[in-house]
């Protein structure tokens, strides 16, 4: 899995940026199912529903798996996710959560 994101998920008011980076990569991430789930995780894992910053995700992997009737699925699967930040420049924006707040896409 290839997760590429902006620097608003990991520079937050109260977390160091090192150790977000750490929490980040630490995290016991599902390589399996949609994108979108591994997003959502992130999202809310590493933000508690509070976006400082616009935040994007992109997440890709190589799909090897059969879609059925034996035929093979697309060769990569792709999920995307933008999370705006809708308050003043500092303050953080909270609501039903940061994940909740996002644009799915393929």
């Amino acid at each position: 899995m290839l997760l590429l994101y902006t620097d608003g998920l990991v520079e937050q008011r109260d977390t160091g940026i090192d150790d977000a980076v750490r929490a980040l990569t630490g995290m016991a991430l599902p390589a399996d199912g949609p994108p979108e789930n591994l997003l959502d995780i992130v999202l809310t894992r590493l933000t508690n529903g509070m976006c400082e910053d616009g935040i994007a995700l992109l997440a890709a992997r190589r799909w090897t798996g059969l879609t059925g009737a034996g035929q093979s699925g697309p060769p990569v699967a792709v999920g995307l996710k933008g999370v705006p930040s809708t308050g003043p420049r500092g303050g953080p924006v909270s609501g039903p959560g940061c994940a909740g707040r996002g644009a799915g896409g393929r």
